[in-house]
């Protein structure tokens, strides 16, 4: 995808859009896009495929997040589509808003063509009108990209036939606003491109709409007008700029000031001494620091800043923006402000920093990035001929920053946005972010004079230069004929910053090599639940089948598993492995959400959770009786277990279904209480005890108890009616019990189970 991100760039600057670029095919930059056009194309099928495997009361097959995946290719296959001459290939040629919008061009030019012949006139006319429609909705929503007004597009093309077509006293919406020129003129409304933001994944597409938004040149000049109104005397400021589409906040401080606490102190303070952002300490991070500066002016507006939070309006995008130390301060201001907001308004904050220092250690980094959507609310613009941003980066630190005895390395955080006259890139990966800072701190330290004083670097001209370049600047800058993807992603990185393969920048193969290495170290690192979702799914719907053939052999899953005597017995523990390694990680890191957070996972991975749990657990529970243990709930359950049940216990949603239908759906349905065969595993020691006359008035107790909770999980339809299997160890218990019992001795499980009414508990249709 980064790759055609490249290739849709170089096909702009050559004014024709990458759809027609790739029509027509005539480089070999346009052989490697049907290449991964291809590999692309083999990956969505096959995630489709595993989508449409879900249960069909599932409403998302798919997380939005995947769901932005298909715009990108599906163009391409349009155009080999019409490349042969075939026609409507929305209904013959597609593969099972709007990546068809080429289709729809394309038709449209064929339209103009038997127009011009005189064929079907009136017909034809009618769906060009229709075409004009459909347009116009398409940018009245601004659901088209701008390149399809390029010259040598297919649309412009078809816009140049339509007009020498149509009269010119006829007159429609996109007439006007194609013979006006509107098309060259019209900005995008901020609102819809700030709410697009929240769906974006990708760095590369985040610098685009950042750039394209007017946010930010908007968030600079407030900078620029906030300098404006500093007073001589002032060592820091701020103010919010209420504009009619959004709010804009900012924070600065006098450059001398700024120079002083930048070079004097670059200490940490430890997160013991600052109460305001302990809600960012988790049991698995309990502990961070932040730069001594920037707490102590951020600490010194703490009176204000109350008053500042009333000017906020609800209603419009909010930005918080900052340069140099003032940068830190609205970092500190935004997570401040996050913590006090409710979690919807918090997807309307957006903290844009123009050359701030880091702000804080590993310990902060990974409290706020293990919160992917307070992470999104942090864009930092750094320049590659600003020292600042790269004063406190490991091993150019020259100070080494003690808390409580220890070196503490200071680390990025959200995502970064590096600009350089050749370009700008985005990235968002901490380790990533640190090479390529360190990268372009050495570039510029090999052209720095040592004496030369520290300055705080303008960003007016990099605002200016952002506004007219082309982010990567194409594939034909690499230098190479053919390149892989990974190496033309990282070549475009590090020309976007600055640093160019013709530049005596050390062995700058060795540099591309290292940073290759590191991001398919680190693309095997994370751990992405959305990522292996579906492969999970795929390994439920396997112990599905197995629960369901288990049954047939009169047995139940537990027991089939627990015996282990055939090779699909063997698949399962493999899935049981796979799957319980998944959920631990899930768990994991939901434990690392901030302390204030209600919910740790939300309801669709809650609900996953349960499913999971509810399936798998009773074959821990298998492989812990089989080795002769006893007390699994004391002694073997998993703490993950634990938790995924005490949250669907505390979560604001209901823990079962209603009655009415669970009695229709009984017999799918999986044992609500996960641990039930655990309560059968002791059961049967207990009529063990029993049988040798040990402990008997405490093991009958003990008994009677047992009786009690399967009857009420019961009538509650809340067990898998595979209990009732004859191989079942329930079943087993129950025969058991029943020869220990006198035959005088009655309660609602003995009538239950002596007069068979087991035997309908299947069908729904008992009555307690």
């Amino acid at each position: 995808m980064a790759y055609l991100e490249g290739y849709k760039k170089e096909s702009i600057s050559e004014k024709k859009g990458y759809y027609d670029s790739y029509k027509n095919k005539r480089f070999a930059k346009d052989m490697d896009a049907i290449k991964f056009k291809k590999k692309l194309n083999d990956y969505w099928e096959k995630m489709v495929a595993e989508a449409e495997r879900m249960p069909q009361t599932e409403k998302a097959p798919l997380h939005p997040r995947w769901l932005y995946g298909r715009t990108m290719v599906e163009p391409l296959d349009i155009a080999d589509y019409y490349c042969k001459g075939l026609k409507e290939y929305i209904t013959k040629g597609r593969s099972q808003q709007d990546s068809c919008f080429w289709a729809h061009v394309e038709e449209a030019l064929i339209l103009c063509k038997l127009l011009k012949s005189g064929e079907e006139v009136e017909l034809m006319r009618k769906n060009l009108i229709k075409f004009e429609e459909y347009i116009m909705e398409q940018i009245n929503n601004y659901a088209v990209s701008p390149w399809i007004f390029l010259a040598g597009s297919s649309f412009m093309q078809w816009w140049k036939e339509y007009e020498a077509i149509v009269e010119a006293s006829y007159k429609s919406n996109l007439t006007d606003f194609m013979k006006n020129g509107i098309y060259h003129k019209v900005p995008l409304p901020l609102a819809f491109l700030y709410g697009l933001y929240w769906k974006l994944n990708s760095g590369l597409e985040l610098a685009n709409l950042v750039v394209s938004s007017g946010l930010f040149k908007r968030s600079w000049d407030s900078i620029l007008q906030l300098y404006m109104e500093l007073n001589p005397n002032e060592q820091i400021r701020f103010r919010a700029y209420h504009k009619p589409d959004c709010t804009v906040i900012a924070f600065l401080t006098s450059p001398t000031l700024a120079k002083h606490h930048l070079q004097e102190e670059g200490e940490l303070v430890s997160s013991s001494s600052l109460p305001l952002f302990h809600f960012l300490c988790t049991k698995s991070n309990p502990a961070f620091s932040i730069h001594k500066a920037a707490v102590t002016l951020f600490g010194s507006l703490l009176d204000q800043l109350p008053n500042l939070k009333t000017q906020i309006n609800s209603s419009v995008p909010l930005i918080v923006t900052g340069h140099s130390v003032g940068g830190s301060i609205a970092t500190l201001f935004t997570l401040w402000l996050l913590e006090s907001m409710n979690r919807t308004d918090s997807k309307r904050v957006l903290c844009i920093t123009f050359g701030a220092p880091l702000t804080g250690d590993k310990g902060l980094q990974q409290a706020i990035s293990q919160n992917s959507k307070w992470n999104s609310c942090f864009l930092h613009v750094v320049a590659n001929q600003d020292l600042v941003p790269r004063l406190f980066v490991s091993p150019h630190n020259t100070n080494a920053m003690q808390v409580d005895s220890r070196t503490v390395a200071y680390q990025p955080f959200g995502t970064y946005l590096l600009c350089s006259e050749s370009g700008l890139t985005c990235v968002g990966d901490p380790e990533e972010v640190s090479i390529l800072l360190l990268a372009m701190g050495s570039e510029t330290t090999r052209n720095q004079n040592p004496n030369e004083e520290l300055e705080i670097f303008n960003y007016t001209g990099i605002v200016d230069r952002v506004e007219s370049i082309v982010i990567f600047q194409g594939i034909s800058a690499l230098g190479e004929p053919r390149v892989n993807p990974l190496r033309a992603r990282t070549i475009l990185q590090l020309e976007a910053v600055g640093i160019k393969r013709t530049q005596p920048y050390g062995d700058i193969n060795t540099l591309i090599a290292n940073m290759e290495k590191k991001f398919r170290s680190l693309n095997r690192m994370i751990f992405d639940p959305d990522e292996k979702l579906n492969r999970m799914k795929v390994y439920m719907a396997y112990l599905e089948w197995y629960k369901k053939k288990s049954m047939s052999e009169k047995k139940g899953y537990y027991d089939s598993y627990k015996n282990k005597r055939f090779p699909e017995d063997m698949e399962v523990i493999k899935f049981k492995k796979k799957l319980n390694e998944y959920w631990k990680k899930v768990v994991e890191e939901a434990e690392r959400m901030p302390q204030r957070e209600n919910a740790p996972l939300n309801p669709r991975w809650l609900y996953g959770g349960t499913n999971y749990r509810r399936m798998v657990e009773p074959l821990d529970i298998a492989d812990f009786y089989s080795k002769g243990l006893k007390d699994y709930k004391a002694n073997g359950r998993s703490q993950h277990f634990m938790k995924l049940e005490k949250w669907l216990e505390e979560a604001d949603m209901p823990t079962s279904k209603p009655l009415n239908w669970k009695k229709l759906n009984v017999s799918n349905s999986l044992t609500e209480d996960s641990g039930f065969w655990a309560h059968v595993e002791e059961a049967l020691m207990l009529c063990k005890l029993q049988r040798n006359g040990e402990e008997g008035e405490l093991t009958r107790r003990n008994l009677v108890k047992f009786e009690e909770y399967v009857m009420k999980q019961m009538k509650n339809y809340a067990v898998s009616p595979d209990i009732f299997l004859e191989g079942s160890s329930f079943m087993q218990w129950w025969r058991e019990y029943e020869l220990i019992i006198q035959t005088f001795y009655t309660s609602d499980l003995t009538d239950f189970m002596k007069n068979g009414k087991y035997t309908k508990y299947a069908d729904g249709s008992l009555q307690f």
